[in-house]
């Protein structure tokens, strides 16, 4: 069988060098570039966040979190852009013919799953630098567990590469029994071993297991692939070690990024990351502004995750593509509970219609205080009255129009707006009083920003006129907020309702002589 795969390969090469020379070495240059560009790109722009910094001697949690993870992701990422994008182009040059396109897909597969198995323990155990290392083990016992690691996903790799070899040139059964069995039982003793590794020392000079739940694991799982292959179930025993190597990877890279993203997201953790620092000195960020950045930075990161993991782990558990994109398009598009229907895109393109309708509201209060009623003289009263009907309005507006966009009928809110109604009635009275007292203050404007009035003890200028209350500035600057109410249903002398003039009575005493 080995001697048949030589000869179809290398009469392969032969065709290729031969007759499509010229195109072999495009395509492997243009892959080259797509990956140099993307791998020297992302070192330039994001060196510090995916390369361990060697001189420094304690660094944080979160920064070894960061640079395992995206040590992991980065090289990983332009690794398979240039194995993917070199199938594509010798697919496009009519380099490959079928049984050698079919190999070399399976070469791929194998080789960017072995380069991120290898990539995750160096960067999570770190053997030449014991300060970035994640797991706190000695140096020896984590260049043993690099070996191991990257020993179980090559072994893994070439089973299934020569699997589809043998599916293809039609191997007899015998062999795929006989090479499936002998991957099977190196991968047990290699998660054996794996298992029974002592790699903690103790302050006296011993050796020191893994935890108990984990060092069992590791052996059960062994010892399981070794039974079921000797029992002679080759496929499960073939399938657990698949799953153990690549499912494995897939959720440690994962929970790393988890961990990550719930280190930004704790209070002063962006902040002290590189781009947290740089925001707090080329911007006027605050403390609080960088924590409310960490919690989205940390959101955008989980979600990021799991449209990412998600889909592979589905895939390589049997699932097929055109499931995961079904179950995708269904998410997206509508999923329904008893008689309500969410959609993600729905609810999105709402959020984003408000954003936009919002901030085009903030515009057109700017633009028409600004430049219109500026221009015009208008009284300043007046312009504020104006600006904030105008507010109002657009924000309701906005809203209804965001609600109509992520596709909820307004019309089932009736029921709602029923029940809104009778709580208000009932537990609300005050509030709905300010709200409408404050729209007559607007309308009527009995006084204006910047009027000196006197409402019973209160005595002062007014500086805010909102739909809930006024704020009134008191002669000693003290803030004083009145509910509008009280300016609507009681007396409230104005001192410059029509004009600024008054008149002042000063009592003067007179002898009786």
């Amino acid at each position: 069988e080995f001697t048949g795969f030589y000869k179809a390969v290398s009469s392969w090469l032969t065709f290729a060098f031969k007759f499509k020379f010229q195109a072999v070495l495009a395509a492997t240059l243009t892959a080259l570039s797509l990956a140099a560009v993307l791998f020297v790109g992302g070192r330039r722009l994001f060196g510090r966040v995916f390369e361990a910094d060697p001189s420094v001697e304690d660094p944080s949690y979160l920064s070894r979190l960061s640079v395992a993870f995206w040590s992991t992701l980065l090289p990983t990422l332009a690794v398979g852009v240039f194995l993917v994008s070199t199938v594509f182009f010798f697919n496009y040059y009519n380099v490959l013919r079928g049984d050698i396109g079919v190999f070399l897909n399976a070469l791929v597969a194998v080789i960017a799953v072995v380069f991120c198995v290898n990539r995750l323990t160096n960067a999570a155990l770190e053997p030449r630098l014991p300060n970035w290392r994640l797991i706190p083990v000695e140096t020896g016992p984590a260049r043993w567990l690099v070996r191991l690691t990257t020993a179980m996903a090559v072994v893994i790799g070439v089973n299934n590469f020569l699997s589809v070899v043998n599916d293809k040139m039609g191997s007899p059964l015998s062999l795929t029994i006989a090479r499936s069995f002998v991957a099977t039982i190196i991968v047990g003793v290699i998660l054996i071993l794996m298992g029974l590794l002592k790699p903690f020392k103790a302050p006296d000079g011993s050796w020191r297991p893994w935890p108990v739940w984990l060092r069992y694991t590791a052996v059960a799982l062994g010892v399981f692939t070794i039974a079921t292959a000797l029992l002679g179930y080759i496929g499960l025993a073939i399938f657990v070690s698949l799953q153990v190597v690549v499912t494995g990877t897939i959720l440690v890279t994962a929970y790393i990024g988890f961990l990550s993203a719930r280190a930004i997201s704790e209070e002063g953790g962006f902040a002290n990351t590189s781009i947290g620092r740089w925001l707090s000195t080329n911007s006027s960020y605050e403390e609080s502004a960088l924590d409310q950045l960490g919690l989205v930075v940390s959101v955008a990161i989980n979600l990021m995750i799991v449209l990412v993991f998600l889909p592979l782990i589905l895939l390589t558990w049997g699932f097929q593509p055109g499931d995961i994109q079904a179950w995708g398009y269904k998410l997206a598009t509508g999923l329904t509970i008893g008689s309500v229907t969410i959609s993600v895109t729905g609810i999105l393109t709402g959020i984003i219609v408000f954003i936009i309708g919002y901030f085009l509201t903030r515009w057109f209060q700017g633009w028409l205080d600004g430049s219109v009623m500026a221009r015009g003289k208008v009284d300043t009263g007046v312009r504020n009255s104006i600006r904030l009907a105008v507010g109002y309005a657009g924000v309701a507006l906005a809203a209804l129009v965001g609600v109509s966009a992520a596709g909820i009928d307004l019309s089932n809110l009736a029921l709602v707006a029923g029940a809104l109604s009778l709580g208000i009635g009932f537990g609300l009275q005050n509030v709905v009083s300010n709200f409408v007292s404050g729209l007559i203050l607007l309308a009527e404007r009995p006084f204006k920003v910047g009027d000196w009035i006197v409402a019973g003890d209160i005595s002062g200028t007014v500086k805010k006129i909102s739909v809930r209350a006024t704020e009134i500035e008191t002669f000693q600057r003290q803030s004083v907020i009145l509910p509008n109410s009280n300016l609507i249903n009681n007396a409230v002398g104005n001192w410059t309702h029509r004009n600024k003039l008054g008149r002042i009575d000063i009592k003067v005493g007179v002898a009786y002589g």
